[in-house]
């Protein structure tokens, strides 16, 4: 009888642990299922909090670009062309392409009933300085509102389509002219100069030549004409993309220098000419591209 009451207190306490280390278990399971839910809560909660913030920052680059929010740069590109150009767009966009980079189109207005818009010009701006390079490859620095690769000594404007400018200097004019579209006297002698007078006592043509910018390329070359019209290049006497000066023996009918200009897609040969009817330089066929800034004696 008492063996048996012994054997029945032992099954009852094993019983017991057994119960004991599974609801142990239990427990543990339950912790470890809560920390593991608080672990999964604060990643989730961290990835919405990443999440937000990822939308805000795309948000902040849809609306900005370097600091500068996008009506700022809408408002600089819209000064750059009133201070340069004869016209402003009709209206302006900035925006981010699918690659990041960073655009500010101008458009103007070709039916005002339908209000119509063509693009005018696309400016893709660097990611890394506040500068934008156009679709004719021109580089402008819209906070400084100019063109960097254009020449700070140099006091001239150039319309929308000129390439370059030439300017005819009789020394009746020349010192009007250095006035006019240099800013000293200094920066105008620093210039490179061609003479190709035959005779060096004669005082002969000067011409000063000015590039738009940087990327473009101008070319003095010997030419014929023959008895149908046609010219013909000759020995190149310079290529430059910086203004220069040039020197020639006076041309009456027949040229014997000519000028070749070239601009990413626009180019094209013309010769030093002086119109028989008035006396001005003739550029036919180029009168769009070449910007005739002489100053005659009859404008003095």
């Amino acid at each position: 009888m008492k063996s048996k009451v012994i054997i029945g207190i032992v099954i009852v306490l094993c019983v017991s642990l057994i119960i004991g280390v599974y609801i142990g278990k239990s427990e543990n399971n339950k912790n470890e299922s809560k920390e593991d839910t608080k672990k999964s809560n604060i990643i989730e909660n961290g990835n919405e909090e990443s999440n937000d913030n990822s939308t805000n920052n795309k948000e902040e680059k849809k609306e900005y670009f370097r600091g500068t929010s996008f009506e700022k740069w809408k408002n600089l590109v819209s000064q750059f062309y009133n201070n340069h150009y004869d016209y402003v767009p009709d209206d302006i966009i900035a925006y981010y392409d699918k690659e990041g980079h960073f655009f500010v189109d101008t458009f103007v207005q070709i039916d005002e009933i339908e209000n119509e818009m063509t693009l005018d010009n696309s400016y893709m701006f660097d990611p890394a300085a506040d500068i934008a390079t156009d679709k004719y490859g021109a580089t402008i620095d819209f906070i400084l509102g100019k063109f960097v690769e254009c020449y700070s000594y140099v006091n001239l404007k150039f319309d929308k389509d000129y390439v370059m400018a030439i300017g005819y200097l009789p020394e009746t004019t020349s010192d009007k002219f250095i006035k006019k579209y240099f800013y000293s006297k200094e920066d105008y002698s620093q210039l490179p100069q061609y003479d190709e007078r035959k005779d060096l006592t004669s005082e002969g043509n000067k011409f000063v030549i000015i590039p738009k910018t940087n990327f473009v390329t101008i070319s003095v070359y010997e030419c014929t004409v023959s008895e149908d019209g046609q010219m013909k290049k000759g020995r190149i006497i310079c290529s430059e993309s910086q203004p220069f000066i040039l020197y020639d023996d006076y041309v009456e009918v027949i040229p014997h220098l000519c000028i070749e200009f070239k601009y990413n897609d626009v180019e094209g040969t013309f010769p030093i000419l002086f119109s028989g009817e008035d006396g001005t330089l003739s550029f036919t066929d180029f009168e769009k591209e070449v910007n005739d800034i002489s100053i005659y004696e009859a404008e003095q």
